[in-house]
C-alpha cells in the first residue's frame, strides 16, 4: 500500500506541475474553451469557481446560501460562499493531496494522501484554525464524514476508523475489507463502505461486527449514498447498482459509457458522475432527465442538496448547477 500511495504521489506531483504550466500560460482564471462554450449553452450552470492550482478532490456543502467546502492535490482546502460565489479562505496545513473535506456548521474535516485526519475550527483565524490533527491509519485517507462527536473514516490501508471527535481518539477499527476503501456514509450506529475488492459492506458502529456485504460490481466501488430503503453505488464498472438494503440483492441497474466517480441523490434527484458528465435521473422511476456537460476533466465529487448541485473535476474547476433551470 506504501508503494502504492508514493506512486500515485510521484503521478499526482507531475499532473500538478503540468497543470501549473498550464496554467501560468493562460492566467490563473482562464476557463477551457471547451467548458466555456458548453456553459454558455447550458443555463443550468449558475457559476463556475477557480482558484485550486491542481485537480479539485471533492466538494461538499449543506445550506444551499452557506459555506461550500472543496479539496485538491495542491494540498489545501478552500472555503466558498456560495450565495456570492466567492473565495472566503484557504486552510493550509497538509503535506498530501487533500482527498476528501466535509464541513458542518462549526468545523471542517479534511483527509489526505499524508495518511492524517485534520480538524479545523471556523471560528478561529485561518492560521489558527487546525484544532487537531489526528495520526492512526497506515495510508491515505480517502473519505471521512462526521455527525456530532462521532467521526468516520476510509483509507487505502483496507480499514475504515471510528473516533470521538472530542477526546480526539481512535475509538474502533474495522477491518474487513480486502482493498483500499474508497467511500463511505454513516447515519447513527449504521455504516455502509465500498472498497477496490468490488463489495460493499454494512457495520454496526457499536460493535464493530460487519452485517452484510454486497457483492455484484465487476470493478472497485468509487461511490455510494443510502437512505432508509436502498443503497446506490457507482463503480469503476461502468454502472450504478440500487440495492435493497434488506435482502442485500441489487434491484436495478444503469448502465454507462465510462467509469462512475461520484454520486448523490434526494427524493427528487439521482446525480452521476461519470467521464467528464454528469446525468441526472429521476430517483424513483430512474429515467434519465438530462445530461450535463462543462468539465475539461474527469468528475471527481459532487454535493447535491435540494435542487442545487455542485460538481468538481480534476481540470480544477467547480461548478453550481440548478436543477430547477432544466
Amino acid at each position: 500500500v506504501d508503494e502504492l500511495d508514493k506512486k500515485i504521489w510521484i503521478i499526482g506531483e507531475a499532473s500538478e506541475r503540468f497543470e501549473n504550466n498550464v496554467r501560468n500560460i493562460k492566467g490563473d482564471v482562464a476557463k477551457p474553451t471547451t467548458s466555456n462554450d458548453v456553459e454558455k449553452r447550458n443555463s443550468a450552470c449558475q457559476k463556475t469557481l477557480y482558484g485550486h492550482r491542481g485537480s479539485t478532490c471533492s466538494v461538499h456543502f449543506f445550506n444551499q446560501e452557506g459555506t461550500l467546502v472543496s479539496s485538491s492535490s495542491d494540498k489545501t482546502i478552500r472555503l466558498w460562499d456560495l450565495k456570492h460565489h466567492i473565495h472566503q479562505s484557504t486552510l493550509r496545513g497538509h503535506t498530501g493531496w487533500v482527498l476528501k473535506a466535509r464541513i458542518n456548521e462549526n468545523s471542517v474535516i479534511s483527509g489526505s494522501g499524508d495518511k492524517t485526519i485534520r480538524i479545523w475550527d471556523l471560528g478561529t483565524p485561518v492560521d489558527e484554525s487546525c484544532v487537531c490533527t489526528l495520526v492512526g491509519h497506515r495510508a491515505g485517507v480517502s473519505d471521512l464524514q462526521m455527525q456530532d462527536n462521532t467521526m468516520v473514516s476510509g483509507s487505502t490501508d483496507k480499514s475504515c476508523k471510528v473516533w470521538d471527535i472530542q477526546k480526539q481518539i481512535c475509538q474502533r477499527t474495522l477491518v474487513g475489507h480486502k482493498s483500499f476503501v474508497s467511500c463511505l456514509q454513516f447515519f447513527e450506529y449504521g455504516l455502509a463502505s465500498g472498497s477496490g475488492d468490488n463489495t460493499i459492506k454494512t457495520w454496526d458502529l457499536r460493535s464493530g461486527v460487519c452485517h452484510r456485504t454486497f457483492s455484484a460490481h465487476k470493478g472497485p466501488v468509487n461511490c455510494l449514498q443510502f437512505d432508509d430503503r436502498r443503497i446506490i453505488s457507482g463503480s469503476k464498472d461502468c454502472t450504478v447498482k440500487i440495492w435493497d438494503l434488506r435482502s442485500s440483492d441489487y434491484v436495478t441497474e444503469l448502465v454507462l459509457d465510462g467509469i462512475v466517480f461520484a454520486l448523490a441523490f434526494n427524493n427528487k434527484y439521482l446525480a452521476v458522475g461519470y467521464n467528464k458528465s454528469i446525468k441526472i435521473f429521476d430517483t424513483e422511476t430512474f429515467e434519465l432527465i438530462t445530461n450535463l456537460p462543462g468539465h475539461a476533466g474527469t468528475i471527481s465529487s459532487l454535493c447535491l442538496v435540494d435542487d442545487t448541485l455542485v460538481t468538481c473535476s480534476h481540470d480544477g474547476s467547480i461548478k453550481i448547477w440548478i436543477l430547477t433551470d432544466l
